[in-house]
């Protein structure tokens, strides 16, 4: 699923539900308890980014890798992310395409 197919999905309020649920799952697997709520004045991937990265900035070590290895993220996307100067955007932006790439798939390929 490319940045543009996930664009796409995320304009509709349906999808944006679903992998907002499927964040907060992950992260509450980990003990984490969050919430989302979106403002509708930034566009939705970039208010999701905003409020994963802002998450993650408050994560041990430890929380940290728990979350990654519960999100399935691929190593060398978490690896590339971590080495941003970027306040953990683009590592917030690679969960947000992993978790939007769950609810494509259970949506799209699920009996």
């Amino acid at each position: 699923m490319n940045d543009l197919k996930i664009n796409e999905s995320l304009t509709n309020f349906d999808f944006v539900e679903k992998t907002m649920a499927q964040i907060s799952k992950d992260f509450n697997r980990c003990g984490l308890e969050v919430e989302f709520e979106l403002n509708t004045l930034i566009p939705i991937k970039e208010d999701l980014t905003n409020q994963i990265a802002s998450r993650l900035i408050r994560l041990s070590a430890m929380e940290l890798q728990q979350l990654i290895y519960t999100v399935d993220l691929q190593e060398n996307k978490f690896l590339n992310a971590v080495t941003m100067n970027d306040d953990f955007k683009t590592l917030a932006n690679e969960i947000l395409k992993r978790e939007a790439l769950k609810v494509f798939i259970r949506s799209n390929y699920s009996e």
